[in-house]
Order: structure tokens, then C-alpha cells, then sequence
């Protein structure tokens, strides 16, 4: 009883206290996937570079898929990558366009790091 206390805890800290940068790229994850799916994504802010870049990293652990990032959008980048090479699949800008996954998501073998060329980007 008080491991499941303590579980609930836990997850009830990692839910409300994430940064704002956690919870948007959290919050695109459940608009993409299915709750089951996104789920097993986690996403977590890292500082910039020294040189004031934004930067993502992609690792696994276990089933689970760990986005780094140092901005929501550094993150949103970050999950594009990981669908992109990993999933071999894209985002469609159309709503009714679902996102293809494979069966089981591929694992990232090595952590993955990628720093953006220039300090000011927009879209």
C-alpha cells in the first residue's frame, strides 16, 4: 500500500510540475497519438547551448521515448526527427491526415543530439 502511495505521488508530481515546455510538447504528443501512444513518449527541458542555441535529444529507455529539449519547440523538433528517421513517417498540416506508426516504435539506439545552425529561427 505505501509503494502505490508513493507511485501515485510520483506521478502526480511528473503530471503538474513540468516545465511549460514539458507539458506544451506533452500536450502536442496527445493531439498527434492516441493516449496510449503518447504516452510513451517523455519530454524534458535541458539548458541551451553555450552559445544560446536551442537543442533536442532523443534517447530510449525501455519501451518509452525521451525527448530533450530546450524549448517546446526545440522538443516539437525533436519528435518530428524521431517520426521522421525513426518512424519513417510525417505530420500532415491536414487534420484528417492520422499519423502512421509502426507496430512497436523503434528504439533509438545511441542518444541523439542536435543543436539548431543559428541562434533566431521562426516559422
Amino acid at each position: 500500500m505505501k509503494n502505490v502511495i508513493l507511485f501515485l505521488c510520483m506521478m502526480a508530481h511528473l503530471c503538474c510540475f513540468g516545465t511549460k515546455y514539458e507539458k506544451a510538447a506533452g500536450r502536442l504528443a496527445t493531439r498527434l497519438f492516441s493516449d496510449s501512444v503518447a504516452s510513451r513518449f517523455m519530454f524534458e527541458q535541458i539548458a541551451q547551448t553555450d552559445g544560446g542555441k536551442d537543442l533536442f535529444e532523443l534517447e530510449s529507455a525501455g519501451n518509452n521515448i525521451i525527448v530533450r529539449g530546450s524549448s517546446a519547440n526545440a522538443m516539437a523538433v525533436g519528435l518530428n526527427h524521431y517520426l521522421k528517421y525513426y518512424c519513417k513517417t510525417s505530420v500532415s498540416w491536414y487534420k484528417d491526415d492520422p499519423v502512421e506508426l509502426p507496430e512497436t516504435l523503434p528504439a533509438v539506439e545511441h542518444k541523439i543530439r542536435v543543436e539548431a545552425r543559428m541562434n533566431n529561427r521562426f516559422f
